[in-house]
């Protein structure tokens, strides 16, 4: 039996709050330091809505490219494409996939299928390994009964009941030692 998983991509496999808070102080000059972002909302509630935010996300997407993983991403996704298949599952519009797979691609990170979407979280019915750094889609997943693991955040490190870690290679160890392949 393999274990099939859904890996988010910002906050989990490269830093979008660098380019997300350089983008945030063109319309918000005092928007606070990402390692201030202590609510997932941190852009709302600061008055950054709609179609601002939606560009602002779109810049950051389309500007990836730049940026490069996490340390220890290769390293995640090689072991997880060991053990089943890897779904690369992000919030963003379509047509942002060429940049996505650009960047995939650029990083040489294994997976199998891409997903963008409003909604990750209707993969969740076929995988069995959810990872990912959004409160909500992580409680979704573990009241779903798969095996939800994230990178720990100033956003969902007060959030009870998270198994979360500080590192992409401690989420890998985790993995080694909490999925047992047959």
């Amino acid at each position: 039996m393999g274990f099939d998983s859904v890996v988010d991509v910002d906050g989990v496999l490269w830093d979008f709050s660098e380019p997300a808070y350089e983008q945030a102080v063109l319309h918000v000059p005092n928007f606070p330091f990402p390692e201030e972002w202590d609510r997932w909302d941190i852009f709302g509630h600061h008055g950054i809505r709609g179609g601002v935010l939606t560009s602002l996300f779109r810049t950051v997407h389309m500007r990836q490219v730049e940026y490069p993983a996490f340390p220890g991403a290769r390293t995640l996704l090689e072991y997880l494409s060991s053990i089943g298949r890897v779904t690369i599952a992000s919030h963003r519009d379509g047509d942002m996939l060429p940049y996505l797979k650009e960047w995939l691609g650029n990083q040489v990170l294994p997976y199998d299928d891409i997903h963008v979407s409003k909604d990750k979280t209707v993969l969740f019915k076929d995988a069995d390994i959810i990872i990912d750094d959004e409160p909500d889609t992580l409680i979704k997943a573990q009241s779903m009964g798969k095996i939800a693991v994230g990178l720990r955040w100033p956003w969902n490190a007060d959030t009870p009941g998270l198994v979360l870690f500080n590192s992409l290679a401690e989420v890998t160890s985790w993995l080694q030692q909490t999925v047992h392949v047959q």
